[in-house]
Parts: structure tokens; sequence; C-alpha cells
């Protein structure tokens, strides 16, 4: 109230503005939570864990008797389980690395950009496409090869090879 008093006395124009609901409104705005790119990202990552685990319980549940024939055959339990992760790995690695080639190539011009021919405006944009992603890609493949090998490890390791067999 002094400022504004101060100022109608020296005939000067004085606009009182309350910050702290303009910056508590700029935080929301940019909580992750409006972030529809984030949370589009998180839906997609949770859509591709769910489709993942039911097509390795499906897949795991179609072919008990190959795994039962297998079993037959001496392969044990555990290899069995080695081979279903690994065929999750390599079913998410795959596409992931074809989408971040491509992505490379839009980006950048070319699939792999060395940092001496880089300008250093791109290099932000360098070290989270050609550094950083790489790891959460491989991160992310991990973790949904994990998650969806549970229940079908659980699956090969209850079952009996008299019961796999059979029809």
């Amino acid at each position: 109230t002094d400022i504004i008093k101060k100022s109608a006395q020296n005939n000067l124009g004085v606009r009182v503005v309350n910050e702290e609901r303009s910056i508590e409104q700029k935080v929301q705005d940019t909580a992750l939570t409006q972030n529809k790119s984030f949370m589009a990202a998180i839906l997609l990552f949770f859509l591709a864990l769910i489709s993942m685990s039911a097509a390795s319980i499906v897949f795991c549940l179609i072919r008990k008797r190959q795994h039962g024939i297998m079993l037959v055959c001496g392969i044990s339990k555990n290899e069995l389980i080695r081979m279903d992760f690994l065929e999750n790995i390599i079913i998410t690695l795959l596409p992931a690395v074809v989408v971040w080639l491509i992505r490379q190539r839009e980006i950048f011009g070319r699939l792999i950009l060395h940092i001496k021919d880089m300008d250093m405006l791109i290099y932000p944009y360098w070290y989270a496409h050609c550094i950083c992603l790489p790891f959460l890609f491989a991160a992310v493949v991990i973790f949904i090869s994990f998650i969806s090998g549970v229940i079908p490890a659980v699956i090969i390791n209850n079952m009996s090879v008299a019961d796999v067999i059979k029809r």
C-alpha cells in the first residue's frame, strides 16, 4: 500500500500483481501429468507390457506339447525358460532398434551421426538419441521381457512330462 500511495503522489501508474498465482499455474501446466506425450508414452508402455505378457502366456500354452517333447529329449526346464526369455527379448528388441534407426534418420539425415560431424546446436538431440535412448530401450526391453516371462516360467516349472505330452 505504501508503494501505491507514493506512486499516486508522483503521478505514476503502478500495478500490483500477485505472482504466486501465475507461478502455481505454470507449475500445474508443466507437471508430468499434464504432458500429453508423456502420458501417451506411459500408456503405450503398459499396453506393450500387457500385450507381451498375454502373447507370451498364450504362446507357452500353445507350445505345451513341444515343450514336453523337448523335456523328453533332455532339455532342462531352466533351458526352456531361458529360451522363452530370449524369444521375448528378440521380439521386443528388434522393433525398438528399427524404430530408433528410423528416428535417427528423420532427425539427423543419416543413421549414425559422429560427434565430429555435428553442429553444437544439435548436441542435446544427439546426446538424447544416441546415448540415452539406447540405454532406455535396453532397460525397457529387459523389463518387459522379464515381466512377460514370469507366468510362462511358472507354467513350465509346474508342468510334468506326462501331463504335457497328452492332449
